[in-house]
């Protein structure tokens, strides 16, 4: 599908500030948190966020949301932005801004941004674990309330049977308050 003359001139337009351009380099790179390209940009958290919303809005890059954190990527080439791709290609790679914008992304990372007590490591197996929980939740869903469930949990509690026995010398705790006498 051919784009129109406004339309072109439009992404021209997003593609002509140099932060969005920035932007659109760093996120050919991979996929960027906005806590990186903040760090990486320089400017406030929500001036990054305006400049993303609207190369979203083009169709330059797509968002999406990995648990607390938002996520940005060049959009896949397919539909209607199959001709957005000469136009990322236009972004000279080998430009002193964008190499140094390239070697600061590559640092921070390194560092574990924005958690640099984190290691990356565990990072990456907190994202998977999200994920699969996530996926978990979605195809499973439970269909019993949530006040049966605990009712259900506390009743196979290890602790309950023993207290209504009166067992002595369990290890467990009784509940509600229901402490043996002492010795």
């Amino acid at each position: 599908m051919q784009a129109t003359t406004e339309t072109l001139l439009q992404r021209l337009k997003t593609l002509g500030d140099l932060t969005r351009l920035r932007l659109v380099a760093l996120c050919r790179q991979g996929e960027c948190s906005v806590s990186e390209l903040t760090r990486v940009i320089g400017q406030s958290q929500p001036r990054i966020s305006q400049q993303l919303k609207l190369l979203c809005g083009a169709g330059f890059l797509e968002r999406f949301r990995d648990g607390k954190r938002v996520f940005y990527r060049v959009a896949e080439s397919g539909g209607r932005d199959e001709d957005l791709r000469p136009l990322l290609e236009l972004i000279p790679g080998n430009d002193p801004l964008f190499i140094e914008d390239y070697k600061q992304l590559r640092q921070l990372r390194g560092q574990g941004i924005g958690e640099p007590d984190r290691d990356k490591a565990f990072e990456l197996a907190d994202r998977a674990l999200h994920r699969a929980l996530v996926e978990l939740t979605v195809t499973a869903p439970c269909r019993r309330p949530a006040r049966c469930r605990l009712r259900d949990e506390a009743r196979s509690s290890s602790c309950l049977p023993a207290a209504r026995a009166g067992q002595s010398g369990s290890t467990s705790m009784p509940m509600h308050g229901n402490w043996p006498a002492p010795n």
